[in-house]
């Protein structure tokens, strides 16, 4: 089936079909590159002939759940492609993950195979790949609830400790990874930096399909490095990628440490989205690194729905984290899941051609929520004005309530990451008797830099941030903790908060 909105057309072809013809047309070109080292898609090819026949001879097939732990490596890269090839479920999880997490999913995913380097519970090692094993489990295809099939469950970490799994279709992908591609302007054969982990639905379509699929040269690096993403992205000549703002920051750091001198003349420009932007990203990303970069929000239920353009104003880029995709539905909600008009604060809800297709039984299925007219809602606060451009203003579980009073932590964290002395900074509520929560912000310091309360307080009030905002305790740590994607893992930074009250008890 061929979709088409203007003149972009998409539709549910496969991964591997679309990799195929671009192996057939020319199977001496670059799939990857592994660091500085290029990979042909000749080379690929192989890899996953090879793969196929041994993950047919252990009965995996059409239809089956296979989960495997995802590194940022050709192996991950090979194995996706494989279970396209197959017509398998295609289930990336971080190989990083907590044992009583993976556990988690592999009782309720039930998946037909899991692919891991833990050799302690797998039975047969695959040929090809880095100590990759293979553990098979039989256990029935799970009949689809809807006309297409699902090609892809990623994983997100879920409130309640129980990871959420977000199934995807072929088309879903497609769309997002066409839109995006027309949003940046990309080329036939220019290479994409895969910035953010291929652990999640938007880490694997915004890197690994779209790259694939579309005929990019897609850039590795294994482990996370500010300064090593930079070098890759100069030497290879990359011209795109998505990732948080915890990402760039740290990416600019490099430049304020001195690590890094140079602009990246063939970056077009670098999506970033996930969490809350400022205009500092914006700017400094430009004067720091020749960057431009283009505030984004999506997430892995919904991927990539809206992007600022590069035809926008230079105000608009500042402010604004874009207009929906076409054919993507995006307004404020209030609380009884009615749209509200536009200029007013509200709870996100969107549906649209790259939605998924609703959580999991026993992996966030009682999480689904959606309103009378089939929006998802996504639990973020927006506004939306009269030209339809959206800015992302925070978080419902992320508000702070001191004696009645609301407090948006993302608009704290913003006003804070103006620092100069701050490389990252999040807001947490700490629980007070009196007043119900307090604030308070925990931060990360530039080397040979001092911060106290005082500081961050007279820098708030500079910026006009009310008395009321102004956190009252600080705490000073290496670095944030991240989730696998990147961002600052709310959940572990009130943990160092309540372990700290705990030690001073």
């Amino acid at each position: 089936m061929i979709n088409e909105i203007g003149d972009i057309t998409w539709g549910t072809e496969s991964l591997w079909k679309q990799f195929a013809r671009w192996f057939e047309m020319d199977p001496e070109s670059v799939a990857v590159f592994d660091g500085e080292s290029p990979i042909k898609r000749i080379d690929i090819y192989r890899n996953v002939i090879v793969l196929a026949d041994q993950l047919l001879q252990a009965g995996i097939g059409a239809g089956h759940r296979v989960l495997f732990d995802s590194h940022t490596s050709v192996d991950t890269v090979v194995i996706g492609l494989t279970l396209s090839k197959l017509g398998a479920i295609i289930c990336p999880v971080n190989y990083k993950l907590a044992n009583k997490e993976r556990q988690l999913i592999l009782e309720r995913l039930r998946p037909t195979a899991y692919l891991s380097q833990r050799k302690e519970i797998a039975a047969v090692e695959l040929v090809g790949l880095k100590h990759m094993y293979l553990y098979v489990q039989p256990s029935p295809i799970v009949e689809s609830t809807s006309e297409e099939e699902t090609v892809l469950i990623g994983f997100t970490s879920g409130t309640t400790g129980v990871p959420k799994a977000v199934p995807h279709t072929a088309s879903s992908l497609n769309y997002a990874s066409k839109f995006c591609s027309s949003i940046v302007g990309l080329r036939q054969g220019e290479p994409i930096m895969a910035i953010s982990p291929l652990t999640s639905a938007a880490g694997w379509t915004f890197n690994v399909h779209i790259a694939l699929s579309m005929g990019h040269p897609l850039i590795l690096m294994g482990e996370w490095n500010p300064l090593k993403a930079l070098e890759l992205m100069d030497l290879h000549k990359s011209a795109w990628g998505m990732c948080v703002p915890t990402h760039l920051l740290l990416m600019m750091e490099a430049v304020h440490s001195g690590q890094w001198t140079r602009h990246l003349p063939s970056m077009r420009a670098l999506s970033v989205g996930g969490s809350p932007n400022s205009v500092d990203i914006v700017i400094n990303a430009n004067n720091l690194l020749g960057i431009q970069v283009l505030r984004m929000y999506g997430m892995s239920e919904c991927l990539g729905h809206a992007s600022i353009r590069l035809t926008d104003s230079e105000e608009r880029k500042l402010i604004y984290d874009g207009v929906p995709f076409p054919g993507t539905h995006l307004e404020a909600y209030d609380s009884e899941g009615k749209s509200l008009p536009r200029g007013e604060i509200g709870e996100a809800g969107v549906r649209g051609p790259s939605l998924f297709k609703g959580y999991l039984p026993g992996l966030g299925a009682e999480q689904n929520k959606r309103t009378s007219d089939d929006a998802f809602l996504t639990g973020d606060l927006i506004i939306r004005d009269e030209e339809g451009f959206i800015r992302v203003v925070g978080r419902i579980k992320d508000q702070i309530i001191r004696g009645g009073f609301k407090i948006d932590a993302a608009e704290v964290e913003t006003a804070l990451m103006t620092h100069p002395a701050i490389v990252e900074a999040a807001v947490v509520s700490r629980p007070d008797k009196l007043l119900g929560e307090r604030i308070c912000a925990v931060v990360s310091v530039r080397a040979n830099h001092e911060l106290i309360l005082d500081d961050i307080c007279s820098c708030l009030k500079e910026i006009g941030i009310s008395k009321a905002k102004w956190p009252e305790f600080l705490f000073i740590v290496p670095s944030l903790p991240k989730t696998d994607f990147g961002k600052v893992d709310k959940n572990r930074v009130r943990e160092i908060v309540l372990k700290e009250d705990q030690t001073h008890a």
